[in-house]
């Protein structure tokens, strides 16, 4: 069985992009664990997040993809959920098989980058308080608390700090090293 590279991190580090990029220059296949998931759940609306059934058969749907993934025969890069490199059955898994890479961004980064991009805006108001905040803001928040627990996992960490260019050339240079 040929090595998979598995891409974890928070939202919006890169995961998708860098390895949907480099796949494309190294001619493998690129696969997305959220949006196997999504074609076996459906689009998720801004509300669905909210709902503990939802997003337990969404986490489910994403363990079974990765599952599959690890069953291919194939060389691949797969860019995981983030609650993916959380599972310690995933992680296994993927282990067992592969190369686990921690795509690294500062946080400052992935909240810049959130702001500027306009796709799937969610603001919500707290109740009680009137406050507003970004669920995307949010959410980056929440899992850069868990920055350590990736690293942990990861065989390599990539610090995707600098262009998104940048971040292709490095991710290229280390799944180079790792295939030959």
């Amino acid at each position: 069985m040929k090595k998979k590279i598995f891409l974890v991190g928070i939202p919006s580090c890169g995961k998708s992009t860098l390895g949907e990029q480099s796949a494309v220059q190294l001619q493998l296949p690129f696969y997305d664990t959220d949006e196997m998931a999504k074609a076996n759940v459906g689009e998720i609306r801004p509300t669905d997040i909210f709902s503990i059934r939802f997003m337990s058969l969404f986490h489910e749907e994403q363990q079974k993809a990765v599952t599959e993934l690890c069953e291919m025969e194939h060389a691949a890069i797969v860019g995981t959920g983030a609650e993916i490199g959380l599972i310690p059955s995933c992680v296994e898994q993927m282990r067992d098989v592969g190369i686990i890479i921690h795509v690294k961004r500062d946080l400052g980064l992935v909240l810049e980058g959130l702001k500027e991009s306009a796709i799937n805006r969610t603001v919500l108001v707290e109740v009680d308080t009137g406050i507003k905040f970004d669920l995307h803001e949010k959410a980056a928040e929440l899992y850069a608390e868990e920055l350590s627990k990736y690293d942990a996992v990861a065989d390599i960490t990539l610090k995707n700090d600098g262009s998104e260019e940048e971040g292709v050339k490095k991710l290229i240079q280390i799944i180079q090293t790792i295939l030959d």
